[in-house]
């Protein structure tokens, strides 16, 4: 699950409720601005399969999920948008 919140543990928890999956956060970037960060998502909506989550399960985020095997692909494209790395759970 990738995606844009100006909270991301307000917007994890949110998702949890409403989800039949656990969502728990790997890594957070900052952006130097808006269109930046959402001009990330475009490009990782566009370059990699996306919605492999059922909108039932998840119906809030479901379009920003992708294969696992994506993950440094969405790190590739966070940085190349400017993205920089402020936040990684060590636990994972």
């Amino acid at each position: 699950k990738f995606g844009i919140a100006n909270n991301s543990k307000h917007r994890i928890k949110r998702q949890n409720r409403n989800s039949v999956y656990e969502v728990r956060q790997y890594q957070v970037y900052t952006f130097p601005d808006v269109s930046s960060c959402k001009a990330a998502e475009r490009e990782c909506k566009k370059e990699l399969e996306t919605g492999i989550v059922l909108r039932r399960d998840m119906p809030d985020g479901y379009s920003e999920t992708t294969w696992t095997y994506n993950l440094q692909r969405v790190v590739t494209i966070y940085k190349r948008n400017g993205g920089t790395l402020v936040w990684q759970n060590k636990t994972h």
